[in-house]
């Protein structure tokens, strides 16, 4: 079957989801129509419009329709005869600038998936995730395609039909409205006092049908009368109301060891280093912790390859905890070393007052660790209390195994801890033949299809849901926009 798209595909897709779309962003590479030229992309067989450069009409079961291929190789079609794109729809809905600069460049849901990491990391700063600022102090990551966070990896957008508009729909309500709602909320139009956006109902019907991607629940944002956006717990106000152990948290496995913090491509699990991270959304890490040399560092085998010290890692994490006060993490130590080690850094500076302790009962929901200023989760594999917050990680965790060459040795057996008590960790990654890490089967790994599919299953099959999605090098891939389904925000 063929992975490629033809203009049939994509103008099937804009007519069925017209009243949520303005218009579709695909990599030209991907068109049928549009071949290779000397001066970039062209086609032989549709009508250039005059005076376009780059711009062709044609018409599909009676509908006319414009694509336009612009020069960072994304082919861009729209109806002909429309003058409201998505970005103005939100722009008109939530009145808020970034929506604005949306409806006056004439944007749609590209530029709406275009936001969805910078509005990450800049409208919790007050930064529009449509300014230049942004563009500067919140990089977009490239790797995202953009028809609504879904994307060609490794051929998993091999059938496009009803799978593919139902993905695109359920990525664009579940990550670029989403998005664009957290972004506005910071500046709501004048008179909107006392509103509630209800998306469950588009969510549940983006989900639904043959072959759906995912279960998805309630999520709303709400501002009181005085226009004060609601809390957003791990960036949705949905979560905040939610046990711990009914949240799935992005994670990394060996988070430390990035190549960007100066270890070797040779163990480096990740490219980008723990500020980063956290920046990006990630919210759970799995840290190799040991002694080198009378200091406590963050090694992943022979620290000769490459080390942090533990403590530069606690300041990097307790400054993006300061700096955003609605944020919960969960740490796993692979611990060689001692909790009066670990325990020490901790207190350094103070950050120990934000570790968590578990009591006896439920978990606690979001919002209440957040109001109780104890907004890290601290488990260690081998080692156990005392402090009270060094909680043993197979107490309160159990997990799938962990070593997988092949897409196809993916399992969801119980490994470690007890199952079906505590948080459900479920490790999702491949490594070489010599159990080394692999960047090349990344793309793989973290594929949207795969990664959703197997977290799925996973949860199926013990009753409940992943709490922690362990990935190596999550900037391949679609970690983040599959946790979004697992929570159905």
């Amino acid at each position: 079957m063929s992975d490629r798209l033809t203009l049939a595909d994509l103008a099937t897709g804009l007519s069925e989801y017209r009243d949520l779309f303005g218009r579709l962003d695909v990599f030209a590479d991907d068109v049928v129509e549009l071949v290779e030229t000397e001066n970039g992309r062209a086609s032989t067989s549709l009508r250039a419009v005059p005076g376009q450069p780059d711009t062709y009409v044609f018409e599909h079961e009676g509908d006319k329709f414009v694509l336009q291929v612009a020069e960072d190789g994304v082919a861009r079609i729209r109806y002909a005869d429309d003058t409201i794109a998505a970005g103005a729809l939100l722009g008109s809905v939530f009145g808020c600038r970034s929506g604005r600069r949306l409806h006056e460049e004439g944007s749609g849901l590209g530029e709406g998936s275009r936001a969805r990491d910078a509005c990450r990391r800049c409208s919790r700063r007050g930064i529009d995730p449509l300014s230049i600022q942004a563009r500067t102090d919140c990089p977009l990551r490239s790797d995202h395609a953009r028809l609504g966070g879904l994307r060609r990896r490794s051929g998993h957008l091999a059938e496009v039909g009803a799978r593919a508009h139902r993905v695109s729909r359920a990525a664009y309500v579940g990550v670029s409205l989403s998005c664009m709602l957290v972004a506005c909320a910071t500046q709501p139009a004048a008179g909107t006092a006392g509103t509630t956006t209800d998306t469950s109902a588009t969510s549940a019907a983006a989900s639904k049908g043959d072959g759906s991607i995912g279960d998805t629940s309630s999520a709303q944002t709400t501002t009181g009368t005085s226009g004060t956006p609601a809390r957003a717990c791990n960036g949705h106000a949905a979560l905040c109301d939610r046990p711990l152990d009914e949240v799935t948290f992005p994670t990394t496995h060996n988070s430390a060891a990035a190549t960007d913090a100066g270890f070797s491509a040779i163990n480096a699990n990740q490219v980008r280093d723990i500020g980063q991270q956290l920046d990006d959304g990630i919210r759970g890490m799995m840290l190799d912790v040991t002694e080198d040399g009378g200091e406590t560092v963050l090694c992943h085998g022979p620290c000769g390859l490459g080390s942090i010290p533990h403590i530069d890692a606690i300041a990097a994490i307790g400054g993006f905890m300061d700096a955003n006060p609605d944020e919960v993490l969960i740490i796993i130590y692979e611990d060689s070393t001692t909790s009066t080690a670990i325990a020490a850094d901790w207190a350094s500076g103070g950050r120990d007052a934000l570790l968590y302790v578990k009591g006896d009962g439920a978990w606690p929901t979001l919002g209440e660790l957040i109001d109780a200023g104890t907004r890290v989760v601290v488990t260690a594999e081998n080692g156990a209390p005392p402090p009270a917050w060094f909680h043993h990680a197979w107490d309160l965790i159990w997990d799938t195994p962990y070593r997988f060459h092949a897409p196809e040795e993916f399992t969801c057996d119980a490994n470690r801890g007890t199952a079906g008590e505590g948080l459900f960790l479920v490790n999702h990654w491949l490594s070489t033949d010599a159990d080394l890490p692999d960047e090349g089967a990344a793309a793989t790994a973290n594929a949207y299809d795969l990664l959703l599919g197997r977290a799925q299953a996973c949860a199926e099959q013990w009753g409940h849901p992943v709490n922690l999605l362990g990935v190596d090098f999550y900037d391949q891939g679609d970690l983040f926009a599959v946790v979004d389904v697992l929570n159905g925000v």
